[in-house]
């Protein structure tokens, strides 16, 4: 009996979480912003960083990700993650033969990040001092020369100081350096440890079906 009830219990806990709610905005609401961080603060509603209670916290996107992480002890860490995609339109504009398909909302999600896995990365940044890491353009033999690669950008609070860093295409990089080196090492941790805790994954299977989305990159429609 205790056992059944267990297995009632997971069951209803899974499909509550799967059947939650998505938040969405239209893409028209959206006005221009200066920089990478400001539609994530201002629209989707994370944490402004540089007034951060947190001794360190970080921010860094990845693929359609925003990862937020933060600590007062540089030994334990907590985290957000910010999953997100345009619900595609269908439009026919005058003169064209064929509809095309435009982005008409954000649709996104705040979730709590597993304590471990903040902690696992969040070691690592503050270890490795990737927040010294400067942007690619100013690392000698970074190769900037690919399309469609995408890059991550980092921002970076410890104590009162705040930096910010762009790596155009880290995972394409083949020279020796030490700072590449450890920029492939984390993002490679990072991966592992997203498709592990399949945030994506929950987060697509929420999303409405019979619409087309677009990740920015690739566009997918579900059934």
């Amino acid at each position: 009996m205790i056992r059944l009830q267990l297995i009632l219990l997971i069951l209803l806990s899974t499909n509550v979480f799967a059947q939650s709610k998505l938040s969405s905005i239209d893409v028209g609401n959206v006005t221009s912003f200066n920089n990478p961080y400001e539609l994530e603060e201002h629209f989707f509603n994370l944490p402004k960083l540089k007034i951060s209670n947190y001794k360190i916290h970080f921010r860094f996107n990845f693929y359609s990700a925003v990862i937020d992480v933060y600590s007062n002890d540089s030994i334990s860490y907590e985290g957000l993650i910010l999953n997100q995609v345009y619900k595609m339109k269908s439009i026919k504009p005058e003169g064209q033969e064929f509809p095309s398909l435009v982005p008409d909302q954000y649709v996104y999600e705040i979730t709590q990040l597993d304590k471990e896995f903040a902690t696992k990365i969040g070691r690592m940044v503050f270890k490795a001092k990737i927040y010294t890491i400067p942007s690619t353009r100013e690392i000698n033999k970074w190769s900037e020369n690919w399309s469609d690669c995408g890059g991550v950008n980092f921002q970076f609070k410890i104590g009162e100081h705040i930096t910010e860093a762009a790596y155009k295409c880290p995972w394409e990089q083949t020279d020796e350096k030490a700072e590449t080196k450890t920029l492939q090492r984390f993002f490679e941790i990072v991966r592992a440890n997203l498709y592990q805790y399949k945030y994506y994954e929950i987060f697509q299977s929420k999303l409405e079906r019979d619409k087309s989305y677009s990740d920015g990159v690739f566009t997918f429609y579900k059934d």
